[in-house]
Formats: C-alpha cells, structure tokens, sequence
C-alpha cells in the first residue's frame, strides 16, 4: 500500500506538497484521502499541500469535499492547503525535509 511506497520519504517530511490534477474524480478523491489519513500517522508532518487542476475550484462537490478534509486535518494538527493550477497534468509527490527533499513522479 501507500505506506510501503512513501512511508520511508514520509518519516522526516514536516511538509508534503502533492500534485494531483484529477480530484474530481471520485476514486481519485478516494485515493487522496487515503494518502492524506498515512499522512497523519507520521507526527513530524506539518502541512500537506495539494495541487490540482483549477476545474475542481468550480465544483461544490469537491468543494465539499476539501472543506471536510481539511477540517478533519486540522483536527490532527496537520494543516491543508489547495492550490489551483490551470492545465495541470501530472503527478507528482514532493516531501520536504528540514534541509531536504524528496520528488517522485508518480505518474
């Protein structure tokens, strides 16, 4: 699972800058939130940042749907930013460190 791929790069990230164009798609959501709780079983993570496609700004069921992720992150101290990008295609993950950073592609 997401644990055995990202769980060694998760470990001393404080900060987990996601790009995923494709939320409004329900499984892709789905995927997100999965991410977004393993994200909350390393205490040294701060904020998780994700980036998608600006078409999901427009939709109220995303809406919905961030507004309850990231109230259920605040819950667990992990603060949730959604930045807007037009025309964004590919995946990528990035975790950063005190000095430090990790990119994968994950397409």
């Amino acid at each position: 699972g997401y644990r055995v791929i990202f769980g060694e790069y998760l470990q001393h990230a404080v900060t987990v800058l996601l790009e995923e164009p494709y939320v409004l798609e329900p499984c892709y959501f789905e995927r997100l939130m999965q991410f977004a709780k393993l994200v909350l079983t390393y205490p040294g993570v701060e904020q998780l940042v994700v980036r998608t496609d600006d078409a999901s700004r427009r939709d109220t069921t995303c809406a919905q749907r961030w507004s309850r992720l990231k109230h259920n992150m605040g819950k667990h101290g992990v603060s949730l930013t959604i930045d807007y990008i037009p025309g964004l295609h590919h995946r990528k993950a990035y975790f950063l460190q005190q000095d430090y950073c990790w990119c994968l592609h994950t397409d």
